[in-house]
């Protein structure tokens, strides 16, 4: 007995020859269940053959940092398959991957390493058993751990005595400079004749947050720090006039 490759319909069939003729083998890629591979980042689809590029969501994963994908190759019969190459390219602007080959395990298993691109978006990455049968899969990029925080806009200005200044705004950001929702920040007045807004707000989803000051009756300089976490505070100055 000896095995016939060929590719037809979308799909891989693999036919024995000789004597007797087996029925096509189809392959398909399919999700890998957690407890399968455990502690990975997993992917899959429905174990039906595809007829073109299927599209699946793989979550959320954290810009400029590998992940894994796992995905699993069966045959219609649900039965993993292995020694099936399966190829991987991640779509342009969407990262990268450490290989453009995996080949499946015993259990019909493939996996890759795929880096996200540092913009915080959708990527794709398209796994294919040949060139009219596989897959894509996208992940949504999100944010890394916040780095610093900048003065966007209302430092260093000048008030009048019972008003109130315009908003002093700051923006926080990762290491790639994509913002930072939900982070908390602590306001506090440092000197000056002032009363604040608020001594605690959140970032929005671009990455800012904002407070302002009702100047009291006393002239001079004022001084607002904003904190958060660990990270270098900020200072925001005012002149009460």
């Amino acid at each position: 007995m000896r095995q016939l490759y060929m590719i037809g319909c979308g799909m891989v069939l693999l036919a024995g020859c000789g004597s007797e003729m087996t029925a096509p083998r189809i392959l398909s890629l399919r999700l890998v269940p957690p407890s399968f591979v455990p502690d990975i980042f997993t992917a899959g689809v429905a174990a039906t053959p595809p007829t073109a590029a299927s599209r699946l969501s793989a979550g959320q994963a954290v810009v400029g940092k590998p992940v894994v994908v796992a995905l699993q190759v069966v045959d219609q019969n649900n039965t993993p398959v292995r020694g099936i190459a399966v190829s991987w390219r991640a779509l342009p602007g969407a990262g990268s991957s450490d290989s453009a080959t995996s080949v499946s395990d015993t259990g019909g298993v493939v996996r890759v390493n795929w880096t996200l691109d540092t913009i915080a978006k959708l990527d794709s990455l398209r796994a294919s058993l040949a060139p009219d049968n596989g897959v894509i899969v996208t992940a949504s990029g999100v944010h890394a751990a916040p780095v610093a925080a900048m003065k966007v806009s209302g430092d260093a200005q000048t008030v009048l005595l019972g008003s109130t200044t315009s908003p002093l705004v700051l923006r926080v950001t990762d290491r790639f400079g994509n913002a930072v929702g939900n982070a908390f920040i602590a306001w506090s007045m440092i000197a000056g004749d002032g009363t604040l807004s608020q001594i605690t707000t959140h970032t929005d989803e671009t990455g800012t947050s904002q407070v302002t000051v009702v100047v009291g009756a006393t002239p001079g300089q004022g001084r607002v720090l904003a904190t958060f976490g660990t990270l270098p505070a900020v200072t925001f100055t005012f002149k009460a006039q």
